[in-house]
């Protein structure tokens, strides 16, 4: 997913975190790949600087190299992960979105089989997007670890969610710093930014969605407040 098109000023200086904003509060860590990283002492995001940011062909043609198709039991196992702990937040009667679902939506597949209509969206493969429409849940899989700029993409998955919405983030949540110059997820070139559980607190706290479910492994859940959220029992 190409999320240049969202990098706003803040990720323009490296010394800025490109998530919480915070200037020269920074850790330079070594990464895996040869990158130069750096893990915010405020936030605890971990990213790199944009020099090292994919071009949209090169974005585009790593994407194409997964085989993340509805003929892969494997990609929809790993899917599951992320909607088998969703569903009892979800309202049937609701509208949802895939958001950066690649080049095919599976994801709204396994929801559709699973009785949740959802839409899908891709900076790449399905760029169009209504930011005047609401949606009761918002599914993100393995695309915060893509966002050139993860405050933008916040603002707007915030925007985009309805009063007592859902937002199921999936990403490889970073355990500590000093295993990170070993860690595979931080060798894949289009992954620019880690988050740990504290980044998700963070998160919570200054965008206003309350956690209500996180494994500590790769999945969590967030509420926006407000009287729209169904939990089925």
């Amino acid at each position: 997913m190409y999320w240049r098109v969202f990098q706003v000023k803040c990720g323009e200086n490296r010394k800025t975190c490109p998530l919480c904003g915070s200037k020269d509060r920074h850790t330079s860590l070594p990464g895996p790949d040869g990158r130069e990283f750096f893990l915010c002492r405020l936030c605890r995001l971990v990213f790199t600087d944009k020099k090292y940011f994919l071009s949209r062909e090169k974005e585009r043609e790593r994407y194409l190299q997964h085989n993340n198709s509805s003929d892969s039991p494997g990609y929809i196992e790993f899917l599951n992960r992320a909607v088998n702990p969703s569903i009892r937040f979800l309202g049937k009667r609701i509208a949802g979105l895939d958001y950066g679902c690649g080049p095919e939506p599976v994801l709204s597949q396994i929801l559709k089989s699973r009785g949740f209509e959802s839409e899908w969206y891709d900076p790449i493969f399905y760029p169009e997007l209504d930011l005047d429409k609401r949606y009761g849940f918002i599914f993100s899989t393995e695309t915060f670890e893509h966002f050139f700029s993860p405050a933008a993409e916040l603002d707007r998955l915030r925007t985009l969610l309805s009063p007592g919405g859902i937002l199921t983030v999936m990403t490889k949540l970073r355990k500590s710093p000093e295993r990170f110059r070993e860690w595979h997820y931080a060798r894949d070139p289009s992954h620019v930014a880690f988050y740990s559980r504290d980044t998700l607190e963070f998160i919570s706290e200054r965008w206003d969605i309350k956690i209500v479910y996180c494994d500590n492994e790769s999945v969590c859940i967030f509420r926006k407040p407000g009287q729209f959220f169904i939990e089925q029992q």
